[in-house]
């Protein structure tokens, strides 16, 4: 359970690490559209500098994003592994406390019945 606590607040790290780098990168972007200047020249030669950085920048975060994806998804598969193997636990040890319970009666019915005969 603390390792599923654990692995839930790591995922939840990597949601607000990814937040915030998406907002970062959306402020970029804004900076950078706002650095255009009037001039005809200026403007188509900074637009097509401006138009690589922008899929420089997007490539940046689609890379970021595949990436926390990934990590995201191992990290749920590893707690959905460790819940099912959890249960598969659960259910020995149930089946191991019935059987304990189970002798334990049987061996005081026996006894029970001795003492009676």
């Amino acid at each position: 359970e603390e390792l599923h606590q654990a692995l839930r607040q790591r995922l939840d790290s990597l949601r607000t690490s990814h937040a915030a780098e998406c907002d970062a990168l959306r402020a970029e972007v804004l900076r950078l559209k706002q650095q255009l200047v009037n001039t005809d020249e200026d403007k188509e030669r900074r637009r097509i500098a401006h138009e690589k950085e922008l899929k420089t920048a997007v490539s940046r975060g689609n890379t970021e994003a595949k990436r926390l994806q990934t990590e995201l998804e191992a990290a749920l598969k590893e707690a959905h592994d460790l819940k099912m193997s959890h249960e598969r636990e659960l259910i020995k040890l149930k089946g191991a406390h019935s059987a304990e319970v189970l002798a334990v009666r049987t061996d005081l019915e026996n006894k029970v019945a001795d003492a009676q005969a």
